[in-house]
Formats: structure tokens, C-alpha cells, sequence
């Protein structure tokens, strides 16, 4: 579901009140080292080289709701299968118009990773003379024998098993100043 805004015909640029996007699936294969099945797909979207470069088209996107989102990862060199479920992603303002007032956005991130639960948050005030953001990431019972796949032959300390839980806080300001 997409919601225009009429600041479309104003700024000349998309201004996207809402857009909720509900259970989307993505399935994606490495078929060979540095080889995936959408291979074809990169090559028709990459820029042409030769073209001279230009900006970005202005955009403006409030309140992006993805809901109950699959993505499915087959990493066929390695055997494994990767899956994100129950991907839950809320995005109140994304832009790069000129903003004219003090925004405060908390976008949020929480999904299933093979069964693991991770939960992320924030808090900032991108556009704000004296910035601030606080930035949370939590899990727990993330098994690391699926791992083993991913890591250089030449590592002595292998996990063959094991649980990581995590609860991390960031916070970042910038002053006035810029300090």
C-alpha cells in the first residue's frame, strides 16, 4: 500500500506518506564463489561507465512499514541455508530533501535468523543542528556451529559449538560545533 503525498507536484519529487509492504519473500543462491543466481539481474542494473555521473533523484519517504518479510539465503559452495524470518522493519522518515524542521526518527529492526531472535532500536535526530543517536541490538541463544562454514581454513580457534547472547547499547551526539 503506497500514500502519495500532494508535496509530490510541489517539490517535484516522489513524497511517499506511507508504504507498507506486507510478507514479502526473497529467495537468493550462491551458486559458486562470487557467483549468485541473480548474476544476470546485477548486470542489466549496473550504470554504464561511460555515462557521466549524476545526482540522485530527491526523494522523500515517511513511515516505510515491512511486515512479517522471508528472505531465504541457499549458499550452495558451503551447503547451508540461511534464513530470516518474522523480518519486521520500521523506517518512520527516509530523505534527502531539505528538511525544515527538527525530526526525531526511531526506526526498528527485528527479525529470526535460523531461529534466533535479534531485535534492534534507535533514536536520532539526523537533520538537528546538535545531533544524536542511541542505537540498541539485542539476541540470545545464537548458535555458532553454523558458522564453521564462513571461517578461514587458517584459523586455529574453530567453535564446533556454542551459544553467543548479546545486549549492545551505542550512542553517538555531535555538538553544535560539530565536536
Amino acid at each position: 500500500r503506497v500514500d502519495l503525498k500532494w508535496h509530490t507536484l510541489w517539490r517535484l519529487a516522489p513524497v511517499v506518506e506511507s508504504l507498507v509492504v506486507d510478507a514479502p519473500k526473497l529467495r537468493l543462491a550462491r551458486v559458486g564463489e562470487g557467483r549468485y543466481d541473480i548474476d544476470d539481474l546485477i548486470q542489466r542494473l549496473k550504470p554504464d561507465p561511460a555515462a557521466p555521473p549524476s545526482q540522485p533523484p530527491k526523494f522523500a519517504l515517511y513511515n516505510l512499514r515491512l511486515r512479517n518479510g522471508e528472505f531465504r539465503f541457499d549458499d550452495q559452495p558451503v551447503k547451508r541455508q540461511q534464513r530470516v524470518t518474522k523480518l519486521n522493519l520500521n523506517l518512520p522518515f527516509l530523505s534527502n530533501l531539505p528538511a525544515d524542521v527538527e525530526v526525531e526518527v526511531a526506526p526498528r529492526l527485528s527479525f529470526l535468523l535460523n531461529g534466533t531472535a535479534f531485535d534492534t532500536g534507535a533514536s536520532a535526530t539526523p537533520f538537528a543542528q546538535a545531533r544524536h543517536a542511541d542505537m540498541t541490538l539485542r539476541f540470545a541463544g545464537y548458535q555458532l556451529e553454523p558458522l564453521q562454514a564462513y571461517l578461514p581454513a587458517d584459523l586455529h580457534l574453530k567453535p564446533r559449538r556454542g551459544k553467543l547472547d548479546a545486549s549492545l547499547a551505542l550512542r553517538f551526539t555531535q555538538d553544535d560545533d560539530g565536536a
